[in-house]
């Protein structure tokens, strides 16, 4: 995300370079309609003709560079939303896998904590819910880790 993010700006960066040229060339070029008040010769003329002519050349090249670098941060942008969207449905599944095995879990060790009352000398079933209580704390960790992580990426990915 960070490379994405880096190209655009970039590419950004890019075009206020090319803007601000632009607009230094267009501010001190000559248009050769007006009428300096000073003595220009006729022969002179061709030489403004063909100054301003490569000025407005290099003005359409700047602009075309300029609509190719848009295309490019618009197609950088668009993948940075597709990479973002996939992050967030493996992070969503991850979170809603990690759910649905604690719940399991913890309907397992309720079962056995039941069978237990039934039978509190059995020391196999007190030893399994002791195993399933570690299970469920450990997936509780697992899953509040997860949720967390996905809070960060997030956060991350807002600019926050």
């Amino acid at each position: 995300m960070g490379s994405l993010r880096d190209q655009i700006n970039e590419l950004q960066s890019q075009i206020a370079n090319i803007k601000f040229n632009l607009n230094e060339n267009s501010s001190s070029s000559v248009d050769p309609n007006s009428d300096c008040g000073s003595d220009t010769s006729t022969a002179a003329q061709p030489s403004i003709d063909q100054d301003y002519e490569a000025r407005k050349a290099e003005a359409a090249r700047i602009e075309q560079e300029l609509s190719s670098l848009d295309d490019k941060i618009e197609k950088l942008q668009d993948e940075k939303s597709q990479k973002d969207w996939a992050l967030n449905q493996v992070s969503w599944r991850s979170s809603e896998t990690a759910q649905s095995i604690l719940n399991y879990t913890s309907n397992e060790l309720n079962t056995l904590k039941e069978k237990v009352v039934a039978d509190p000398q059995n020391q196999s079933l007190q030893l399994k819910i002791k195993r399933l209580q570690e299970q469920v704390d450990e997936e509780t960790q697992d899953l509040a880790n997860s949720i967390r992580a996905e809070k960060n990426r997030q956060r991350s990915r807002d600019g926050f």
